[in-house]
């Protein structure tokens, strides 16, 4: 590797050269400073760089004499604070053992200084570990789902903890260099340049996404989907669950779920798509940040700051996804009418104008404007119908010889082939001008035409004048083409009616879901205003918290789930306040018993500070008073009110033998 002016300039080795060093009043006395300095220098080369055989205190290089290792490490401490040599520390993988460790490297300037420089033996170092660490991670099973869940929890539930033990799919340099034992005096910039560096070219070579605070998500490609999606799981069970006690986090969620499920109801081919996860993430990163500040470590950030991290890798592999398996679709459609059978059905495919809509447009297309298909309409009473074969001549004289026997019932398709021969007579020229081709076809034509015939003409149609016959058949052929046009003016208004009752189909499942989604979050907020918050939700602050509803829808939906809008009338005021109580259900009756339990807590709490509160405050106790009036009013209603009687009712039953006897009565006198 090159090293740039720019690259030597922030260059954390700082090492004297030895005449640097003796203008300094630098000078090694000690044999083995000596000794061990020339080693160092002589290992200091480009190529030992490359292949991680620099200097290792561990390994105990040394030249003649034998040295132990307590004096190596002195020697290279007075050697460092000499600055005649530095301490670097590299990556190294041990493919029998399977293994990534952390190797500390002395290296100071190589002999041949012309040739080599310093800085270029620890660049070259650099792009060592970089390849150790890629083939260690190349080498490494991919993760599984449950693998990756359980490393997710281990955050969730020890945030504080830098990382987990076991993840292995999040690198990070620094942690892992901080880890190895030091015995030799090193520079912390040296340990930053080197985490920097590494991330950096883990990053631009593709091989993981940096997570902020962890490292980079080493991820390979078939990897990214499962990691994705398993993460969105695990945000969705134990992370939004954590923090969706605060109503402005979940009003933001809730918005989010909604325009997801509108994306999935309203899209006829709705592709796979991440960028709502994405977005759950990033509303409840924002509220972490708004919460307690910039952030790096809380329960879930791992989850969040992966999903966020490999937002782009997602989307890219959610749509090559998507693209193989519409080429797939489109290779077993092609396969089935292309493959080499003598079944003339399994040749030609028929599909209905309401069959043709459950393909993708973009798939469809592709089939229509396929080089190996050719393709066709034929109108029916009731339908379009599309019609695809192959281009090979064998095909033709197979579906040719199979449709001359085929039912009445099933004549159409004759009818719709020869069409689509017709239509592509340049590219079926030469199998026409086929002796033995020419009969089988000739034999198709008069089942397909003598029906649109008269009886007499019909008699005709069986002499052998080519002449009569082609007048005959082009009589018949101006009929059919007549019932054609008759039936694709019906087909196209067929179509815009299935076309509205599909998407008035759509308008009432998302009003479904516009009414459950209400409901949903409704009693959520009620439960958080009634029972955690001990405050009464008026009509308009529960409604802030559905910004994409009107008012008027909004009223509509609560309706339709009998929640029940109930208005007060305040004295003091003069003011109505509208409140909004839990739905008149079968749950309603319970309900309603711990509403009041809870209202009667809330007043008393009110009333202890009343002598305190100033006049415009007293207004909430007088809308608590109220609202238990209300359910007390209802509940005294409820019981004097007249019991329905049912069918089998005593009294209902006598009336009507009554009514049904009195006119019998009446007649008699």
């Amino acid at each position: 590797m090159s090293v740039s002016q720019s690259q030597k300039d922030k260059s954390p080795i700082h090492v004297l050269k030895e005449k640097d060093a003796v203008l300094m009043g630098i000078h090694l006395n000690n044999k083995h400073q000596i000794e061990l300095l020339k080693t160092i220098r002589n290992f200091s080369t480009l190529s030992n760089a490359a292949q991680g055989h620099l200097y290792s205190a561990n390994e105990m290089y040394h030249s003649s004499q034998q040295l132990d290792y307590e004096t190596i490490v002195v020697t290279l401490n007075q050697l460092v604070s000499y600055q005649l040599i530095s301490q670097a520390f590299a990556f190294k993988y041990d493919q029998s053992k399977h293994k990534l460790s952390v190797v500390s490297f002395f290296i100071s300037h190589p002999v041949e200084e012309k040739k080599e420089t310093l800085e270029k033996v620890f660049e070259e170092m650099m792009f060592y570990s970089y390849c150790s660490i890629r083939e260690w991670f190349y080498n490494s099973s991919n993760l599984q789902e449950e693998e990756i869940y359980s490393i997710l929890l281990a955050q969730f539930s020890n945030s504080n903890q830098n990382q987990p033990d076991g993840i292995k799919n999040i690198f990070s340099p620094l942690r892992e260099i901080e880890l190895v034992p030091k015995e030799v005096n090193y520079k912390e910039e040296i340990i930053s340049y080197t985490h920097d560096e590494l991330i950096k070219l883990l990053v631009e070579n593709k091989l993981g996404i940096e997570i902020a605070g962890y490292g980079v998500l080493l991820l390979k490609e078939p990897d990214v989907v499962t990691y994705f999606e398993t993460t969105y799981n695990f945000i969705s069970d134990k992370v939004i669950p954590a923090y969706k006690s605060d109503l402005s986090l979940k009003r933001q969620l809730d918005k989010i779920d909604y325009e997801e499920n509108v994306y999935n109801i309203t899209e006829s081919f709705p592709i796979k798509t991440g960028r709502f996860c994405i977005q759950k993430a990033k509303a409840i990163k924002d509220y972490k940040s708004f919460e307690e500040g910039e952030l790096i470590e809380y329960p879930g950030s791992l989850a969040i700051e992966s999903i966020l991290g490999i937002e782009g890798l997602v989307e890219t592999r959610y749509k090559s996804l998507w693209r193989e398996d519409c080429n797939k679709k489109k290779r077993d459609f092609k396969k089935k009418i292309l493959s080499s059978t003598i079944n003339w059905v399994n040749l030609i495919s028929f599909i209905t104008q309401e069959e043709s809509m459950k393909f993708h447009p973009e798939i469809w297309s592709d089939l229509v404007r396929d080089r190996d298909l050719i393709y066709s309409k034929w109108q029916l009473p009731y339908t379009t119908i599309h019609i695809f074969v192959g281009r090979d001549f064998n095909i033709c004289r197979l579906i040719v010889k199979g449709l001359v026997g085929v039912e009445t019932s099933q004549l159409w398709k004759a009818q719709s082939f020869i069409n689509l021969l017709e239509e592509n007579k340049a590219h079926y020229r030469p199998i026409l001008r086929d002796s033995e081709f020419s009969m089988d076809y000739m034999n198709l034509l008069k089942r397909v035409y003598i029906p649109f015939l008269p009886w007499y003409y019909r008699i005709l149609f069986f002499f052998s004048f080519m002449t009569l016959q082609d007048t005959h058949i082009d009589r018949a052929k101006k009929k059919l083409l007549g019932l054609q046009s008759i039936y694709r003016r019906n087909n196209v208004k067929n179509l815009q009616d299935l076309l509205k009752k599909i998407e008035e189909e759509k308008v009432e499942k998302l009003s479904q879901f516009k009414s459950n989604t209400i409901e949903k979050s409704l009693m959520d907020i009620l439960d958080k205003f009634y029972f955690d918050e001990g405050q009464i939700p008026t009509f308009k602050e529960v409604l802030e918290y559905f910004p994409d509803f009107s008012e008027r829808e909004f009223l509509q939906a609560i309706n339709q789930k009998h929640f029940k809008v109930v208005t007060l009338h305040l004295k003091k005021t003069k003011e109505e306040v509208k409140v909004i109580l839990y739905p008149q259900n079968s749950q309603w009756t319970e309900k309603k018993k711990r509403l009041k339990t809870r209202l009667n807590e809330i007043l008393e709490e009110q009333t202890k500070q009343l002598e305190l509160v100033a006049e415009p405050e007293k207004i909430p106790i007088e809308t608590t008073k109220k609202l238990i009036e209300y359910l007390e009013k209802s509940a005294i209603h409820a019981e004097i009110a007249p019991r329905k009687r049912s069918l089998t009712d005593p009294y209902i039953r006598l009336k009507r033998h009554i009514s049904k006897i009195e006119p019998k009565e009446e007649g008699s006198e």
